[in-house]
């Protein structure tokens, strides 16, 4: 499926299209199926069809997602850590994330965001299910500038 792919043979040659402040996924736990551990996961050889290629993508895409939580959820766990991502191989969706103990720490509504910008995630359906590792880099939000505060007063002067 992605053999002729351009961008599957520049993450094979370890350039990537995907945000530097992310980390490729590796498998962790699976059943019924899985490759041998430490073995590169092709489509081809994994019988289970299970796409790594295509996972890598979706947890790029919720790292995306992620990084936003600091500025929505108030006392969002920030830092550098791995997560579990969980994923369905029949409906192919993120199902659960485990965050690791970097991102324990914090709001319940901030782990609520960090937990939802990788649920429902979709990727390619495949047999069994799958826990998959991912390094999660989530940045402490940017102050507001005063011209994005909302209220700011452009001239200084009280309104009548």
């Amino acid at each position: 499926m992605h053999a002729n792919n351009p961008s599957s043979d520049a993450a094979a040659s370890g350039a990537s299209s995907v945000p530097e402040n992310s980390t490729p996924v590796t498998p962790s736990k699976s059943t019924p199926t899985s490759a041998p551990e430490g073995a590169a996961a092709a489509v081809e050889e994994d019988p289970s069809g299970f796409d790594p290629e295509m996972v890598r993508i979706v947890s790029a895409r919720g790292q995306r997602q992620a990084v936003q939580c600091p500025s929505v959820a108030k006392d969002t766990p920030v830092g550098e850590g791995e997560i579990e991502l969980v994923i369905d191989g029949r409906t192919g969706k993120i199902t659960d994330v485990n965050l690791g103990t970097t991102f324990t720490a914090g709001s319940a509504s901030g782990q609520t965001c960090l937990r939802n910008a990788f649920i429902g995630q979709i990727v390619t359906p495949f047999k069994g299910t799958k826990t998959v590792t991912f390094l999660l880099k989530v940045p402490p939000a940017e102050a507001p500038t005063p011209a994005a505060t909302p209220n700011a007063k452009k001239d200084g002067k009280k309104k009548p």
